[in-house]
């Protein structure tokens, strides 16, 4: 048959990268999958044009399902490695025999166990806090996996066209590995760009060749804000709505109330805003049974929660009382959205461990 040593040479390459998925633990599976990938759209294109119709169309259902494991749709796994391999014994079969009439279709994928996470709900720490900054500015965030040759120069590395691409679309948010890390690679890696659009999956999917995966953004802090001006709590509740559930207690009391039946529920609040000057319980009043309660359940490090400050009066007497109360920031009014953004921002990264259960 002809070109039958090519598509045999397919074939082994599709079963060398089952193999190096199944026997290396310690790479990054990410490149070998892209290959895999490749392989099958060369193969499905291979046996049609070699009159193995059949074959064609089995390996159109592996495209299929490797393109969706690329795209972080599907995991990959043992069963499949099991499939991806017989498949190759039996249309090797068919190169020896010159015909598929034999094969049995469709493709059948492996079913994956219920439970089973997509690589989109896996997220790092760094996606996690660009996913809650990206929420709070309405837009949608994306990760797009473009697998590099080795031996690029800095210059063809960092001026590659998919750079121009989310440019136009977003804003870069980062790349995994940059051009150093990059540069040590000897095969061919994944490169992992990170960026946020106001555009949608679809509209961008039009745009971008390679994999483009959505990832979840929406807010997954829950926000307390106690303090009885009302124009303080507007102002601070329409800020923090992006970032998460906002409770609002109108005194120290009811606060202090709220934030221990939260976390006798298991549901904790992340960040409390105490207003200082309130009648009955004030914000020092309340500050103190927060840490109370933390401390009479053992509750530390990471799993306490943030209490951000906010009165005012401008006496450092009182600052220092806050901060010996154990509070985590101070606002002087006029308190300002922008102000409370920044301090959010800035605490991204401690959030998204405590919510991992980091240390």
């Amino acid at each position: 048959m002809e070109d039958a040593g090519h598509l045999h040479e397919l074939l082994e390459a599709l079963e060398s990268g089952v193999l190096v998925l199944e026997r290396d633990s310690g790479i990054d599976p990410s490149a070998a999958i892209h290959r895999l990938f490749q392989s099958a759209h060369n193969l499905k294109s291979g046996l049609a044009m070699a009159g193995l119709e059949r074959a064609s169309k089995l390996f159109h259902g592996l495209e299929d399902g490797l393109d969706d494991i690329r795209r972080g749709r599907l995991l990959w796994s043992t069963a499949w490695a099991d499939v991806v391999l017989d498949l190759v014994d039996r249309i090797r079969t068919c190169l020896d025999e010159g015909q598929d009439d034999d094969l049995e279709l469709p493709f059948v994928p492996p079913s994956a166990p219920k439970d089973q996470p997509s690589s989109q709900q896996v997220l790092s720490s760094e996606e996690v806090e660009a996913g809650v900054l990206a929420a709070s500015r309405g837009e949608h965030l994306f990760r797009i996996e473009k697998l590099f040759l080795p031996g690029l120069d800095r210059s063809d590395f960092e001026g590659h066209l998919i750079y121009d691409d989310i440019s136009d679309n977003g804003t870069l948010v980062s790349v995994r590995p940059d051009w150093d890390g990059y540069s040590q690679a000897k095969t061919e890696v994944v490169v992992r760009f990170l960026f946020t659009s106001a555009r949608t999956h679809e509209q961008l999917s039009e745009l971008f060749f390679d994999p483009l995966i959505a990832l979840p953004t929406q807010a997954r802090f829950r926000l307390l804000v106690v303090d009885d001006n009302v124009l303080s709590i507007e102002i601070v509740r329409r800020t923090l709505e992006p970032f998460g559930e906002v409770t609002v207690a109108e005194d120290g009391a009811v606060g202090l109330a709220a934030f221990r039946k939260a976390s006798d529920s298991g549901v904790p609040f992340d960040i409390v805003f105490l207003d200082l000057e309130m009648p009955e319980v004030d914000g020092h009043g309340a500050l103190q049974g927060i840490r109370d309660y933390e401390e009479a359940n053992n509750i530390q490090g990471l799993d306490r929660c943030l209490v951000f400050m906010h009165t005012s009066s401008a006496d450092l007497g009182k600052v220092r009382v806050s901060f010996r109360l154990q509070a985590d920031r101070y606002f002087i009014k006029p308190i300002s959205s922008e102000k409370i953004q920044k301090r959010l921002q800035d605490s991204l990264p401690w959030l998204v461990r405590r919510r991992q259960g980091g240390v």
